[in-house]
């Protein structure tokens, strides 16, 4: 959109010709030690040094000037998005279906949910077939939520550069300010079997959990997943199912879940995902080696980064809450694993199975096939 100084398409030259990148979205974070869940709106941008000051006053003039008075040009970008929406479920729905699958109970999800999954494509889709009698409230809510989010009380700024005093006090001291409000209380969906048809010849399979405070050893989860991931999910889902990836994941927020990736046969995984419990207790039982395991986690938790990706890494640890202590105490956890530890977690597992939290994106025929095992089923081309 255009902003006070530059029409459209001079400013998105000047974006391509200053900024290295720009980034824009909801970052739902549930804190690590509280469980208390907060939602930052993340701005980032990169710039060659030279351009450093030129790139924080293009991002102050994007951010506080803007033009909503378009509304057509307004309709374009939500088109946009829909279609965006609708290619990332063919192409990529196993993110979509572990992120909805997440919302129905953990409260730091249902965010992302309904900003970027199918709870967000519904209303855009509303949004854009009724524009003409919602555009002038949604434009107006636009500029209501620009003004009330970027002020100066709320920012948190995290900056790299030999310019940073220069660069904090321009973002900090020109900031308009304003009143933070209280944070409204974010609902989870709650216990859902869901399926989700789309025009595709493949599926992603989605089962997860909220584990919370039951988690008291992460470390040990974080091998868990490198071995389901890595052996079981990959000898009977990749494998023996014929599906392009697969895997388990357990991180900071304690919710854990299942995923499949262009998934021919979705039932299937979800049958593997249920007889995790199995095969976790003959692994322990058969005493199997996991030192190669615990290397790889020990890679995947701690591995080299690039200047750009540790400063993201640790913005995302700071609005988690995660210390130095604390990565310091899961490391020492995946180091010290034993199969006593993985036989304890199992529990957590039937926790999964007991929650059934379920959600299936696929082609009709691999939905109806799971009807049986579904509660709803939804077309994303239908209402």
């Amino acid at each position: 959109l255009k902003t006070a100084h530059y029409d459209s398409l001079t400013l998105n030259r000047k974006m391509r010709s200053i900024l290295g990148d720009f980034d824009a979205g909801l970052v739902p974070a549930l804190s690590y030690h509280t469980r208390e869940g907060k939602t930052f709106i993340s701005i980032s941008w990169s710039s060659l040094h030279r351009n450093d000051m030129e790139a924080v006053d293009l991002i102050k003039e994007i951010l506080y000037t803007t033009d909503f008075s378009d509304s057509q040009a307004i309709r374009d970008i939500l088109k946009q998005n829909i279609i965006s929406l609708e290619q990332t479920f063919i192409n990529a729905g196993n993110s979509l279906a572990l992120q909805r699958s997440y919302a129905y109970s953990s409260p730091a999800a249902v965010i992302s949910e309904y900003s970027s999954g199918y709870e967000a494509y519904r209303f855009m889709k509303d949004l854009d077939e009724n524009w003409e009698k919602e555009a002038e409230g949604f434009i107006r809510q636009l500029q209501e939520i620009r003004d009330r989010l970027f002020i100066k009380e709320r920012y948190t700024v995290s900056v790299n550069s030999e310019d940073k005093p220069s660069i904090v006090k321009t973002l900090l001291d020109e900031a308009p300010q304003g009143t933070i409000r209280p944070a409204s209380e974010k609902k989870v969906l709650g216990h859902r079997r869901e399926g989700i048809i789309v025009p595709a010849n493949i599926s992603y399979a989605a089962k997860s959990s909220f584990l919370s405070d039951t988690v008291s050893n992460l470390g040990v989860m974080y091998v868990i997943s490198n071995i389901l991931t890595y052996d079981y999910l990959w000898n009977n889902i990749r494998v023996k199912g014929g599906a392009y990836g697969c895997g388990f994941r357990c991180g900071y927020s304690k919710t854990a879940g299942f995923n499949s990736y262009r998934d021919p046969n979705p039932t299937n995984s979800c049958r593997i995902y249920k007889e995790t419990t199995e095969y976790l207790k003959e692994f322990v039982e058969r005493g199997a080696d996991i030192e190669n395991y615990i290397v790889g986690t020990t890679g995947d938790f701690d591995p080299l980064q690039t200047n750009k990706t540790a400063i993201r890494s640790s913005d995302m640890e700071y609005m988690l809450g995660v210390t130095y202590e604390d990565k310091k105490e899961i490391l020492s956890q995946i180091l010290n694993t034993s199969l006593e530890d993985i036989r304890k977690a199992i529990p957590l597992f039937e926790q999964i199975n007991e929650d059934d939290n379920v959600c299936v994106i696929g082609n009709k025929e691999a939905i109806e096939a799971l009807k049986d095992q579904l509660d709803h089923i939804f077309d994303l081309n239908q209402k």
